[in-house]
């Protein structure tokens, strides 16, 4: 089930949606690359983040409540490695193109007509 969200008038062509993911082994099953924000690079196969849902080019909100919209690569890497569970907030292009300038200047906490699934 995809849910469009609505802030100030305009139509935004992602979701935020919140995927917790238990660790199996050595890790999650996933990669991010670059930061302001970080996006999931990949998604390994049969690991915990495919099957909690997540996926190539979702972009990293907070882990654990934690924003990492701003944060060092090496800080969200170093957070996550410390962790059994993680509960990923991402936002998720839902039209095939990322309308990258409305992801990065408008804050999660100002997103007062978001819309949250939990999978």
């Amino acid at each position: 089930l995809y849910t469009i969200k609505f802030e100030v008038g305009y139509m935004l062509s992602c979701l935020m949606i919140e995927i917790v993911i238990h660790r199996e082994g050595v890790g999650f099953g996933f990669t991010v690359c670059g930061e302001n924000p970080p996006i999931v690079e990949s998604v390994a196969p049969g690991s915990p983040a495919e099957k909690a849902g997540l996926q190539k080019n979702d972009i990293v909100i907070s882990i654990n409540g934690l924003s990492v919209k701003h944060a060092p690569h090496e800080l969200v890497i170093n957070f996550m490695r410390s962790k059994s569970v993680v509960s990923v907030v991402i936002t998720r292009d839902v039209e095939g193109y990322y309308n990258y300038y409305l992801y990065t200047t408008t804050t999660y906490t100002s997103m007062q007509h978001a819309v949250i699934l939990k999978y």
